[in-house]
Protein backbone atom coordinates (compact mmCIF):
# COMPACT_ATOMS: atom_id res chain seq x y z
CA UNK A 1 0.00 0.00 0.00
CA UNK A 2 1.45 3.50 -1.06
CA UNK A 3 1.47 5.85 2.52
CA UNK A 4 -0.54 9.19 1.81
CA UNK A 5 3.04 11.00 2.35
CA UNK A 6 4.37 9.18 -0.77
CA UNK A 7 1.23 9.94 -2.42
CA UNK A 8 2.38 13.57 -2.62
CA UNK A 9 5.93 12.43 -3.53
CA UNK A 10 5.48 10.98 -6.48
CA UNK A 11 1.69 12.35 -7.67
CA UNK A 12 4.19 15.92 -8.89
CA UNK A 13 7.35 13.81 -9.46
CA UNK A 14 7.46 14.18 -13.20
CA UNK A 15 6.32 18.16 -13.51
CA UNK A 16 9.34 19.78 -14.75
CA UNK A 17 8.67 23.34 -13.32
CA UNK A 18 10.99 25.01 -11.15
CA UNK A 19 8.71 25.27 -8.21
CA UNK A 20 8.20 21.66 -8.07
CA UNK A 21 11.64 21.22 -7.57
CA UNK A 22 11.91 22.65 -4.26
CA UNK A 23 8.67 20.42 -3.56
CA UNK A 24 10.65 17.72 -4.20
CA UNK A 25 13.23 18.81 -1.30
CA UNK A 26 10.81 20.17 0.95
CA UNK A 27 9.01 16.74 0.67
CA UNK A 28 12.29 14.95 1.18
CA UNK A 29 12.54 16.93 4.44
CA UNK A 30 9.45 16.16 5.65
CA UNK A 31 9.54 12.24 4.71
CA UNK A 32 13.33 12.29 6.62
CA UNK A 33 11.97 13.88 9.84
CA UNK A 34 8.51 11.65 10.07
CA UNK A 35 10.57 8.52 9.60
CA UNK A 36 13.50 9.37 11.53
CA UNK A 37 11.97 10.05 14.56
CA UNK A 38 12.45 7.01 17.22
CA UNK A 39 10.47 7.01 20.75
CA UNK A 40 12.96 5.22 22.39
CA UNK A 41 15.97 7.63 22.07
CA UNK A 42 13.11 10.37 22.88
CA UNK A 43 11.96 8.69 26.37
CA UNK A 44 15.01 7.90 28.83
CA UNK A 45 13.08 5.14 31.33
CA UNK A 46 14.89 1.71 32.74
CA UNK A 47 13.59 -1.24 31.10
CA UNK A 48 12.91 -3.38 34.15
CA UNK A 49 12.38 -1.68 37.63
CA UNK A 50 13.38 -4.49 40.78
CA UNK A 51 11.09 -4.25 43.75
CA UNK A 52 10.91 -6.18 47.00
CA UNK A 53 7.24 -7.90 47.71
CA UNK A 54 5.29 -5.73 49.67
CA UNK A 55 8.17 -2.67 49.06
CA UNK A 56 7.68 0.35 47.04
CA UNK A 57 8.46 0.77 43.35
CA UNK A 58 9.43 3.83 41.66
CA UNK A 59 8.69 3.99 37.67
CA UNK A 60 10.20 6.82 35.96
CA UNK A 61 9.96 8.12 32.21
CA UNK A 62 11.96 11.80 31.35
CA UNK A 63 10.76 13.38 28.03
CA UNK A 64 14.42 14.27 26.59
CA UNK A 65 13.35 16.61 23.89
CA UNK A 66 12.06 19.78 23.72
CA UNK A 67 8.21 19.40 23.32
CA UNK A 68 5.14 20.93 25.21
CA UNK A 69 3.84 18.66 27.13
CA UNK A 70 -0.03 19.01 27.86
CA UNK A 71 -0.93 15.68 29.34
CA UNK A 72 1.25 12.32 30.76
CA UNK A 73 -0.85 9.36 31.10
CA UNK A 74 0.52 6.24 33.12
CA UNK A 75 -1.24 2.94 31.84
CA UNK A 76 -0.75 -0.73 33.36
CA UNK A 77 -0.58 -3.28 30.07
CA UNK A 78 -2.90 -5.80 30.37
CA UNK A 79 -3.44 -9.03 28.15
CA UNK A 80 -7.24 -7.37 27.21
CA UNK A 81 -5.36 -3.58 26.50
CA UNK A 82 -4.25 -0.97 28.33
CA UNK A 83 -5.64 0.39 31.69
CA UNK A 84 -5.29 4.16 32.68
CA UNK A 85 -4.00 4.34 36.03
CA UNK A 86 -2.74 8.20 36.66
CA UNK A 87 -2.99 11.23 34.29
CA UNK A 88 -1.55 14.69 35.32
CA UNK A 89 -3.00 17.59 32.47
CA UNK A 90 -1.84 21.08 32.18
CA UNK A 91 -3.94 22.94 33.66
CA UNK A 92 -5.88 20.36 35.39
CA UNK A 93 -3.66 18.69 37.67
CA UNK A 94 -3.25 15.11 38.34
CA UNK A 95 -6.22 12.74 38.08
CA UNK A 96 -6.26 8.92 39.31
CA UNK A 97 -7.78 6.09 38.79
CA UNK A 98 -10.56 5.67 42.20
CA UNK A 99 -9.67 2.17 43.43
CA UNK A 100 -5.71 3.19 43.05
CA UNK A 101 -6.15 6.49 45.10
CA UNK A 102 -4.48 4.66 48.46
CA UNK A 103 -1.93 2.75 46.33
CA UNK A 104 -0.03 4.86 43.68
CA UNK A 105 1.28 8.08 43.74
CA UNK A 106 1.83 10.56 41.07
CA UNK A 107 5.58 12.34 41.71
CA UNK A 108 6.82 15.00 39.04
CA UNK A 109 9.21 17.94 38.56
CA UNK A 110 7.08 18.85 35.72
CA UNK A 111 5.47 17.57 32.79
CA UNK A 112 8.55 15.98 31.41
CA UNK A 113 9.95 14.38 34.02
CA UNK A 114 7.18 12.08 36.19
CA UNK A 115 7.13 8.90 38.14
CA UNK A 116 4.59 6.56 39.07
CA UNK A 117 5.13 5.57 42.98
CA UNK A 118 3.84 2.19 43.98
CA UNK A 119 3.34 1.81 47.57
CA UNK A 120 2.96 -2.29 49.17
CA UNK A 121 3.53 -3.77 45.62
CA UNK A 122 2.08 -7.45 45.40
CA UNK A 123 2.08 -9.82 42.71
CA UNK A 124 -0.63 -7.87 40.67
CA UNK A 125 1.59 -5.29 40.57
CA UNK A 126 4.27 -7.21 38.40
CA UNK A 127 4.16 -6.65 34.78
CA UNK A 128 4.91 -3.62 32.12
CA UNK A 129 3.78 -0.02 32.19
CA UNK A 130 3.17 2.60 29.71
CA UNK A 131 3.93 6.64 29.84
CA UNK A 132 1.95 8.50 27.33
CA UNK A 133 3.43 12.24 27.02
CA UNK A 134 0.96 13.73 24.68
CA UNK A 135 2.52 16.80 23.36
CA UNK A 136 1.35 19.64 20.99
CA UNK A 137 0.95 20.15 18.25
CA UNK A 138 3.21 16.25 17.88
CA UNK A 139 1.21 13.95 19.46
CA UNK A 140 1.63 11.25 22.08
CA UNK A 141 4.70 9.83 22.39
CA UNK A 142 5.48 6.52 24.36
CA UNK A 143 7.36 5.06 26.67
CA UNK A 144 7.73 1.60 28.46
CA UNK A 145 8.78 0.44 31.60
CA UNK A 146 8.27 -3.00 33.39
CA UNK A 147 8.30 -3.64 37.20
CA UNK A 148 9.79 -7.11 38.42
CA UNK A 149 9.04 -8.66 41.76
CA UNK A 150 11.10 -10.41 44.04
CA UNK A 151 11.04 -11.97 47.62
CA UNK A 152 8.71 -13.90 49.18
CA UNK A 153 5.23 -13.83 47.50
CA UNK A 154 1.16 -14.46 49.01
CA UNK A 155 0.75 -18.24 46.33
Amino acid sequence: MVQPHSLLLSSNFWRTDETMAGCHVLCFFFLLDIFSKDAAGVIQTEQTVLAAVGGQASLTCQLAECKEVVQVTWQKVLPEGEKNLATFAKGFGPSMNSDLKMKVDFHYKDLKNCSLVIRKVTEQDEGCYRCLFNTFPQGAVIGRTCLRLYGETTS
